[in-house]
């Protein structure tokens, strides 16, 4: 009875935060593992499992990671981090996932444990939410992606709807914020459009596609609020394009707030109002047209001018 309490003990211990989680096999002590560029090498063949961990492992680490990499190879899965700033820290958090059974240089190697996913047969839309709750946000737009390709299904629309507003109003990354943007508009969520105006307002250079994806999805939903989101966009030199062609897709329920831009210190802006309203105008962009024939920018001057000539033929129809 001593022998088996001891044992039982000294298993407490080896699971402790410097050895490989309790589990089967034998426990490694990482107490003293000081490699920064870590290779993990997934013992584990089963690819689901795999991809769960990996994409949970940048942020088990403290530090800011400058480059990461995932490979496959005869089913074995490797990824690579670097640099990791407390290498010990960080095996300590990756035991939660499974066991580190050996260490060779920088080479981990990790069996990971049963974890709860989505089993063999699970239909695919329930599995594609799963992914949703990735922290990785490839994983996630391409999950998105997918979901976009099904017809709304409504007893589905709640769920999606919450990860969604989770992606656009706590993630980080731009990649999830575009593929958001775009499920809105493929299932037709229209309790989430406000949270794309601030998203189609984003300066940030890094979001400069997931801007686009949110002022064409916007584009989806036509009324005063959106157009007018839309519009202030044409000065951004980023996405002007995307709001003009925008503003152009939703007619005349736009017009007012492109005329609303005609007056911008920016030429080009004023350039872009002349394109659009030559599309959608009517009789109210007469005026600003007229006026704007006299621009103190001649690209301006011409563009009104040939603007005019067409929105008064409409007007007159």
């Amino acid at each position: 009875m001593r022998f088996r309490y001891f044992s039982w003990l000294a298993f407490a211990i080896f699971a402790s935060p410097v050895f490989g989680q309790a589990g089967t096999g034998e426990s490694i002590d990482f107490s003293k593992f000081a490699e920064t560029d870590i290779a993990i090498i997934f013992t584990t063949r089963n690819s689901d499992a795999n991809k769960f961990v990996t994409d949970r492992i940048p942020q088990l680490v403290d530090n800011k990671l400058r480059s990461t990499s995932r490979s496959t190879i005869n089913g074995q899965t490797t990824m690579r981090i670097t640099p990791v700033n407390d290498p010990v820290k960080f095996l300590a958090k990756l035991t939660q996932y499974g066991r580190v059974s050996k260490i060779d240089g920088n080479r981990v190697y990790f069996a990971v444990k049963k974890l709860d996913l989505p089993k063999v047969g699970t239909d695919p839309i329930s599995k594609l939410l799963f992914d949703l709750e990735s922290p990785n946000g490839l994983t996630q737009r391409k999950a998105m992606e997918q979901l976009g390709k099904f017809p709304p299904v409504k007893d589905k629309t709640e769920a999606v709807s919450k990860a969604v507003t989770k992606i656009l109003e706590e993630s980080d990354d731009s990649t999830a914020k575009e593929g958001a943007a775009k499920l809105i508009g493929a299932w037709q969520l229209k309790e989430q459009v406000p949270l794309l105006y601030k998203l189609a307002a984003q300066d940030k250079l890094k979001y400069t596609e997931a801007r686009r994806a949110a002022i064409e999805t916007l584009a989806r939903f036509p009324d005063a609020k959106s157009a007018e989101v839309i519009a202030q966009q044409l000065s951004n030199f980023f996405a002007r394009e995307a709001a003009s062609k925008a503003l152009q897709t939703m007619g005349k329920v736009g017009e007012k707030s492109v005329i609303a831009m005609a007056t911008h210190k920016d030429s080009q802006t004023r350039v872009e109002v002349c394109k659009i309203l030559s599309i959608i105008g009517a009789a109210e962009s007469l005026p600003v047209l007229e006026k704007l024939k006299n621009d103190r920018t001649l690209s301006v001057r011409d563009e009104a001018a040939t603007a005019y000539q067409i929105v008064q033929v409409r007007a007159k129809n």
